[in-house]
């Protein structure tokens, strides 16, 4: 048996908010002959110290600041009802069983939480600006629900000569997917307000060798793993590549990863990792039911290294890249309304602001070609 406890401040210095996460994990397993139980829960609560608004109807007071310039009056967002903190329940149930001496089946489901990123969360907290005053301002946003999963999982392993083969399947919902909004017409003013919403149904089917060991002759050993994921994602909503950081590399229905590590004499080794992933799903306009997919993503990682014995102490040198062959990989695109007209006219997935990151954190690119050179010791 395990036992986990923990608690988090986050510091956001710019409203003297400081959110607070706690959480305790506690496991066990439990053994009967060839039967293994594996049972799990997880304690969250998480308190974002924020409030809610006080009038939808006129979410805003003014407020008259001194600066260099003379008095400038700002439209605050009125807010008052403290949001009670989030407590989340997190059970996890697992159960294995060998059915012969190389091959077992196993099965689990759980239900996971996960809090909004900060972002959609604090971003223009403090302020209020109307659609009639700044047309592409930042809209107010409101008390955010977090990401729920329900999960469950299915598979077999088996040992086949030296390698190890995995066979998974999986079914997984999520709620509260999406960024929404809604528009609020007041007396004096007009704006979005956001919230959480949207369900997300993904299945899919995993297929894993391991532990492939071929011996080509007495100079070269080579060590491999190769994967093949196929996915499908269903959606109340539209399901698009934009700017959420589950939509990054989530609705995408193809994704293969072969890892090779080649050994030589003297402690030399190149360990090389091979990507593919299919492009996300997005629609062809913004309203519409079209839709079409982004380019595939390749992405190859190289790490040589050569080992140095000196007496007690081995040092390695080595040389890390990412991206051999610098490939332009886009990971999501600029879903809003001017963003996906550059996006569909000339393949452009940062905007008109040409930002290559969204709001929630997500990177509208993969990264170029990088290397690394270094020395490690080991003692």
């Amino acid at each position: 048996k395990t036992a986990y406890f923990s608690i988090s401040e986050y510091p956001y210095e710019s409203w003297n908010i400081k959110p607070i996460e706690l959480a305790s994990y506690i496991q066990d397993k439990i053994r009967f002959n060839n039967l293994f139980i594996y049972l799990g829960l997880r304690f969250e609560l998480w308190n974002t110290k924020t409030y809610e608004i006080r009038n939808l109807s006129k979410p805003y007071y003014l407020s008259s600041e001194n600066t260099p310039f003379g008095i400038i009056n700002r439209y605050r967002s009125d807010r008052v009802d403290i949001v009670k903190p989030y407590l989340f329940f997190s059970p996890r149930l697992g159960i294995s069983y060998n059915i012969f001496e190389n091959l077992s089946t196993h099965f689990s489901v759980s239900k996971l939480n996960q809090q909004q990123p900060f972002s959609l969360i604090y971003s223009n907290y403090d302020n209020f600006i109307p659609l009639n005053w700044y047309t592409l301002g930042f809209y107010l946003s409101g008390k955010r629900e977090p990401y729920k999963s329900t999960n469950f999982e299915i598979g077999f392993q088996s040992k086949i000569s030296n390698m190890l083969l995995y066979v998974t399947g999986y079914y997984n919902k999520i709620e509260n997917y999406f960024d929404s909004s809604f528009l609020v017409r007041g007396p004096m003013t007009f704006y979005y307000y956001h919230y959480s919403k949207g369900t997300v149904y993904s299945k899919g089917i995993e297929i894993l060798i391991d532990k492939i060991n071929l011996e080509i002759n007495s100079y070269l050993d080579i060590f491999g793993r190769f994967s093949y994921v196929y996915s499908k994602v269903k959606s109340n909503t539209d399901l698009v590549g934009g700017s959420s950081t589950l939509s990054k590399g989530y609705n995408r229905d193809h994704q293969i990863l072969f890892d090779v590590i080649f050994k030589f004499p003297y402690e030399f080794s190149i360990n090389s990792n091979f990507y593919l992933q299919s492009g996300f799903w997005y629609t062809k306009n913004q309203n519409g039911n079209e839709y079409d997919t982004a380019p595939w993503n390749k992405r190859i990682d190289l790490l040589i290294q050569k080992a140095f014995m000196l007496s007690s102490i081995k040092m390695i040198l080595f040389a890390d890249i990412k991206n051999l062959l610098n490939s332009k990989n886009i990971l999501a695109y600029d879903d809003t309304i001017t963003g996906n007209d550059l996006w569909q006219k000339n393949g452009d997935p940062t905007g008109i602001y040409k930002r290559p990151i969204s709001l929630d954190g997500t990177l509208y690119y993969d990264i170029p070609r990088e290397v690394y050179l270094g020395i490690q010791f080991e003692f």
